[in-house]
């Protein structure tokens, strides 16, 4: 007979409040951005976040916001990256031709014919 698997540990990690403060801000993070976006500034951040009994050092505070921005446009960039990359093989593909096989090709090269030691010189204009 099997047991129903609870993962009720893991979960109530998840809604608990991290120890570090590196871990503080990314959890908080979708606040932070927010704030930020909404025309905030740091300082003002930090300070709020006194508030709510998190002491962080400015400087820090800063670095963890430069992290956080360059890890969510990194990844947005990425994201956005690999959908120009599909769908330009998909516009690639649609345009695209059968390849012709490599005889037909070289019928298809036009051809120079040109004797240098010829001593006709009237036909090499």
């Amino acid at each position: 007979m099997s047991q129903a698997v609870d993962f009720k540990y893991i979960r109530n990690l998840s809604s608990e409040k991290p120890k570090t403060k590196a871990a503080l801000v990314r959890w908080l993070w979708p606040d932070i951005k927010r704030a930020l976006e909404m025309g905030h500034t740091v300082r003002e951040v930090r300070e709020v976040l006194r508030k709510d009994g998190i002491n962080i050092n400015y400087s820090n505070l800063r670095y963890y916001v430069a992290q956080l921005k360059h890890t969510s446009e990194f990844s947005r960039k990425d994201s956005s990256r690999s959908r120009s990359r599909e769908s330009q093989a998909v516009i690639h593909l649609e345009s695209a031709r059968p390849a012709d096989s490599l005889r037909v090709q070289r019928s298809k090269k036009i051809k120079f014919d040109h004797d240098p030691f010829s001593a006709n010189k009237n036909n090499l204009i």
